[in-house]
């Protein structure tokens, strides 16, 4: 008997034979093929494809643009300029010749004499109106 015999599975009857069923044999090891490279020039075919067309989508609104919201704007600032300060006409007692109001009236007006009843006993006063109709 041999120490390793090429065809040890088959025996003379045929029930013991295996198939030549694809894959239930071992393969030589190595890697074999029949594709032919240029390791120093490879020219290798590459898939290609088509590229679509981007697809735009509809446009609803600016989503960006809040401006028909109120108060997502900023309101524009109203500057206040700095008074004239030659200018003191807004402050009381800062002009020449002020006088307080309560000394005022005094000067303008002079006071009134109540002991002087000349409007009362006035002569020379002749009414002119009618009362004999």
């Amino acid at each position: 008997m041999e120490l390793h015999p090429k065809n040890w599975r088959v025996g003379n009857d045929d029930r013991f034979k295996q198939l030549p069923i694809e894959g239930t044999n071992s393969h030589p090891a190595g890697f074999r093929t029949d594709r032919v490279v240029n390791p120093l020039d490879p020219s290798y075919k590459l898939p290609t494809f088509t590229k679509a067309p981007p697809i735009e989508p509809k446009f609803l609104r600016d989503s960006y643009n809040v401006s028909d919201i109120e108060g997502t704007s900023m309101k524009t600032r109203e500057i206040k300029h700095p008074r004239d300060a030659l200018k003191l006409n807004d402050i009381a007692g800062a002009q020449s010749g002020w006088v307080p109001q309560h000394k005022r009236g005094l000067r303008e007006h002079p006071p009134r004499d109540i002991l002087n009843v000349k409007d009362i006993t006035n002569v020379d006063f002749k009414s002119s109106r009618v009362t004999c109709v």
